[in-house]
């Protein structure tokens, strides 16, 4: 429309408006515009072509936002000018001004079809756009068939916008077009690229609904988007030198949801995958587009170790970009693998932190998502508090909302403790109680009154942390400022339980709360939660202080019903405080209130109105919905203008067959764990406390994680060599070290600074199960213990650096000469190695004194002085085999004989010999069985061997629970409590440091017990819980556990 054929006035126009300075000089500009044109547009002389030049002025009149309504009817006859230049005009100008429920738009109905069967190709096209544009769910019908049978016609570009209609069509109204897929199909194989292309946007939006009957073309697909790879389009689709980077992605976007949940469909993309990610790596943007999606598709479709092996790639190849774009790919790609894989989170961990202090807030947005994917029990108190950090610091009401979100859902899934839950949920009622819905509070109060139920002196530390914690809120200065929900929280928990505070004089807190309730600021249904809490205070403390008597005299005339009420109640049971103490009993928020549901109160006033003469009641016999039935059964047959209902969308159930997962090629389920997709969909977590989750931590395993937890064979080349090469090596000294050969010394111990600290408390518990060649990981902690009880070692030794063995093959036994420098191992910061997923490291046949590598204290334990095999530290109460005979010592050996639990030696009263130690199953006790093992109906406790998964969906099944607390108590270490629970002879299945907890199984006289222990030593405490089907068994287990740990 540029050109000669514009007037002056038009361009003096465009250019006073870029000109203008202000808002007001742009406002007055158009005015001047609009009274031009409603004086020049109804002029009945206007030739088309100035008609044409008003109505694009027009356009302008409406982009800058004043009404232009009165020129709306000229553009509609403009559809009708055999110009097409002037029936583009038109169309274009009906389709930005009107609404979709103007009445113009029904006046160009027949207009639309007269267009859509001209001769004249252009036309045609000008018409299928408007109908793009204009078509509305009643306007389909009128020119739906005329689009399908242009669908055939013989120009590309007709061909082209037909199959656009058609998309336009299934998004405004899907039951319209449903039955066109075949069409669909057939455009799939046009001629024309640009007709394939629109069809793919087309089948998209139909695979999106429903992709089952679509699986037929995932090789059609596949092989377009091949031929696209291999640059078999034309030139013109090419962009930045990349073939149709568009149609890629959109082929990319359709394959995810196909294959989706389907091994044999995504088998069929593995090859063309990788070439795609391949071919697009040119490091230019529009090929990061294409590796992205990519990414998307490998998440979503069956898993294979290849493909997400590439993806991995090139998320690092993100994630480690100076460009901020590159790195948001690189978070959000990793959001989408980590949940699923969490193995390929490892060497990203500091990349991540350093996203999360980016001054970039869209970044620090993605990563606060990729942080909630990645939460677990482990790292859960870490990641909530980065959530809350934000929370503090940010205005935006929309993010506010979706934190509150999330560090609701986090506390209640995966709350370590009682105490902790309340403490997170009241910071966020603090710094976003507004926003927060009244189940969270409700869920709160909840807790605080009923507690866990299995613990009452928990529940009454509970109790008291709460109280506390409350009562210093109320006296802060800003107490009338905090928001409602947490007001009335506060007001709720001192009133049960006011005389529990010890920090305040209960009547100093009543005369707290009646000042607060007399601030203007506070909200009516604070006031009234307030008095409510007065009202139970005064029962407590006996008197009624002369402030609160003041506040329920001024508000016993308020306004507000519900509070005048209140008002009114407490005035009346003050009169009567054997009433008031009746009616308000200390912490009868539990107490269950029984109702009558026949109303036997009222027999007397029933019987006493019958003698006075009342007529007796009787209910109405007829039904609304009887009386509805017989007037219509009255009517007679007739004409029923009842719509049938709409016909169901088949959605054939996808049954996944999840215990044959690891049957992909490469071993992906193996490595990898069952991918989300897979899985049903959970529901969408209600506000409130799961109070099932926050005790019971040992969930449900997944068939994978079942499988891969599976203890794998021994063989002469596995993890360890077998019982004779092990002797053997017992047997023969290893050989001393040359005197000439100078000894290097070995590398310090690396300090983790403080962002590899916080990269180990956010990657806390994302490990995934290692190689059985990898080398087991002892905590820090353990670590340094182990280090003070061993016996005297060289000069040169130095403690185990935490490096991170790479999960790869086993390593080569070190030659005697010495070996090249190596680099500097890598921190161990996600503490891959876990507790029970963590088989034996390898023994060297022959170590020599010389080599420079960090010394793996851990691999060279034993229990005693002729036992060289392998122990496994993490499992510290597995039973050691049987002494060998005793060998020799060799006179000079760089690794050193250690007790392994002599440094608990403070901390157990039991004694803790160096060659066998009791629990273990080394050393014969009295009657014929382990030392110290426990003993039910003449039988010993026997190891049963269980993984935590099994451990897990035992747990629930066994009933006959038994729980004992001992306070005091002298256990410090998660690695002394194993030592306690494996003296009654059960096997450890897995210790827990981060929580001082550990589990642990046994089986004696044919039943299985199971037992759960936790340490905790900021309360002096150590509580063990002891499950089996026998309530005798239980009990008798938790007793004897009970006297061994008081000593």
């Amino acid at each position: 429309m540029a050109g000669g054929h514009l007037s002056k006035d038009f361009y003096d126009l465009v250019k006073a408006i870029g000109e203008s300075k202000s808002k007001q000089e742009e406002d007055n500009i158009i005015q001047h515009e609009v009274k031009v044109l409603k004086a020049r547009i109804s002029d009945p002389n206007n030739v088309r072509k100035k008609l044409k030049e008003f109505i694009v002025r027009l356009l302008y009149v409406e982009m800058l936002g004043h009404d232009a309504s009165f020129g709306y009817i000229k553009a509609v006859e403009l559809t009708a000018s055999p110009n097409v230049i002037h029936k583009k005009v038109g169309y274009l100008a009906c389709s930005l001004c009107l609404s979709p429920t103007h009445e113009f738009r029904f006046m160009l109905i027949n207009q639309l079809q007269r267009d859509l069967h001209s001769t004249n190709f252009l036309e045609v096209c000008a018409a299928l756009s408007a109908c793009s544009r204009l078509a509305t769910k009643d306007m389909i019908p009128a020119v739906l068939q005329d689009v399908i049978r242009l669908l055939g016609n013989e120009h590309d570009l007709v061909r082209k916008k037909s199959v656009m209609c058609v998309h336009q069509f299934f998004v405004i109204d899907p039951e319209s077009v449903v039955h066109l897929t075949d069409h669909l199909r057939r455009a799939l194989c046009d001629r024309d690229p640009s007709v394939m292309g629109a069809a793919l946007c087309a089948l998209h939006e139909f695979v999106k609904i429903n992709p089952v009957p679509f699986k037929d073309l995932v090789p059609s697909f596949v092989s377009i988007l091949k031929q696209v790879t291999e640059h078999r389009l034309p030139r013109d689709f090419d962009y930045h030198r990349i073939p149709a980077p568009w149609i890629q992605m959109r082929l990319l976007k359709i394959l995810g949801l196909l294959g989706q949940a389907d091994q044999g469909c995504s088998e069929g993309m593995y090859e063309t995958l990788i070439e795609v990610i391949r071919r697009a790596d040119t490091g230019i943007n529009v090929g990061y587009a294409i590796i992205y999606e990519c990414i998307k598709c490998i998440t979503t479709i069956y898993p294979n170790t290849v493909l997400l092996d590439a993806a991995a790639a090139s998320i690092s190849r993100f994630i480690s970009a100076n460009n901020h774009n590159l790195k948001y790919l690189g978070v959000t790609g990793l959001a989408l693998i980590v949940k699923d894989h969490p193995r390929y989170a490892e060497k990203h961990q500091l990349a991540v932190i350093d996203c999360l202090e980016d001054p970039d807030e869209t970044l620090r947005r993605k990563t606060l998502n990729l942080l909630y994917r990645m939460v677990n029990p482990v790292n859960v108190e870490f990641i909530t508090q980065k959530l809350l950090d934000f929370l503090k610091g940010t205005a935006d009401v929309y993010l506010k909302t979706e934190l509150v979100t999330k560090i609701t859902a986090c506390a209640e899934k995966y709350a370590p403790s009682n105490t902790w839950y309340v403490n997170t949920i009241t910071n966020v009622f603090v710094h976003a109680g507004d926003i927060c819905q009244a189940e969270v509070a409700h869920s709160v109060m909840t807790l605080v009154a009923e507690g866990s139920g299995e613990d009452e002196e928990s529940d009454e530390i509970l109790k008291f942390d709460t109280v506390e914690r409350y009562a210093e809120l109320l006296f802060r200065e800003e107490a009338a400022y905090m928001p409602k929900t947490l007001v009335n929280l506060i007001a709720w928990v001192l009133g049960e339980y006011g005389n529990m505070v010890e920090s305040f004089d209960i009547n100093l807190l009543m005369d707290r709360l009646s000042d607060v309730a007399r601030a203007p600021e506070v909200d009516i249904e604070s006031k009234g939660f307030i008095v409510t809490a007065l009202m139970k205070l005064t029962v407590q403390a006996g008197s009624c202080p002369g402030s609160v008597h003041d506040v329920i005299e001024t508000y016993s005339g308020s306004k507000d019903a519900d509070l005048q009420q209140r008002c009114l109640e407490f005035l009346s049971l003050i009169a009567n405080p054997n009433v008031m103490v009746a009616v308000l009993p200390y912490d009868g928020s539990c107490e269950e209130i029984e109702v009558d549901e026949n109303l036997g109160f009222l027999n007397n006033f029933v019987n006493n109105a019958l003698k006075s003469g009342a007529p007796v009641y009787s209910p109405p016999e007829d039904d609304d919905d009887l009386v509805g039935m017989s007037e219509a059964a009255d009517k007679g047959p007739g004409l029923n203008f009842t719509p049938y209902a709409k016909p169901e969308v088949y959605q054939p159930k996808v049954d996944l067959d999840l215990a044959n997962l690891g049957n992909n090629k490469g071993d992906a389920a193996a490595n990898m764990g069952a991918p989300a997709q897979m899985a049903a969909a959970p529901a969408a977590e209600k506000a409130g406390l799961n109070m099932r989750n926050v005790q019971r931590r040992w969930g449900k395993p997944t068939p994978q994680q079942a499988a891969a937890a599976a203890p794998a064979p021994v063989t002469g080349s596995g993890a360890y060599p077998p019982p004779t090469q092990a002797a053997q090596q017992a047997s023969s000294p290893a050989p001393a070290p040359s005197a000439a050969a100078p000894v290097m010394e070995e590398p310090a111990e690396k300090e983790p600074t403080e962002r590899e600290l916080m990269a180990a408390a956010l990657f806390g518990g994302m490990q995934t199960k290692p190689s059985a060649a990898a080398k087991p990981r002892v905590p820090q902690k353990s670590r340094r213990k182990l280090s003070n009880a061993t016996s005297p070692a060289p000069a040169s030794s130095a403690p185990a650096s935490p490096a991170l063995t790479p999960q790869t093959e086993a390593p080569a036994p070190a030659p005697a000469a010495a070996p090249a420098p190596e680099p500097e191992p890598e921190m161990d910061l996600l503490g891959l190695q876990a507790p029970a997923e963590i088989s034996p490291a390898p023994v060297a046949a022959a170590p020599s004194a010389f080599d420079a590598a960090p010394v793996d204290l851990l691999a060279d334990l034993s229990m005693g002085p002729a036992n060289d095999a392998p122990v496994d530290l993490i499992q510290p109460m597995a039973p050691a085999p049987a002494p060998a005979a005793e060998a020799p010592a060799p006179a000079e050996a760089p690794k050193q004989e250690l007790d392994v639990f002599s440094a608990m030696a403070d901390l157990i009263d039991t004694p803790a010999p160096t060659s066998a130690m009791p629990g273990l199953g080394g050393a014969p006790g009295m009657g014929g069985g382990p030392l110290g093992a426990f003993q039910y109906n003449g039988q010993y406790m026997a190891e049963l061997n269980l993984s935590t998964q099994e451990y897990g969906s035992k747990w629930g099944h066994l009933r006959a629970t038994a729980k004992v607390s001992v306070k005091p108590c002298a256990i410090r270490s998660v690695d002394a409590l194993a030592q306690v629970l494996a003296s009654a002879g059960v096997k450890i299945v897995e210790t827990v440091p981060n929580t001082l907890e550990v589990i642990a199984a046994g089986t004696v006289a044919s039943n299985t017990v199971l037992l759960h222990g936790m340490a905790q030593p900021g309360r002096n405490s150590c509580t063990v819980t002891a499950k089996s089907v026998d309530n005798t068994l239980s009990d008798a287990l938790a007793k004897h556990l009970e006297r061994v740990m008081k000593g």
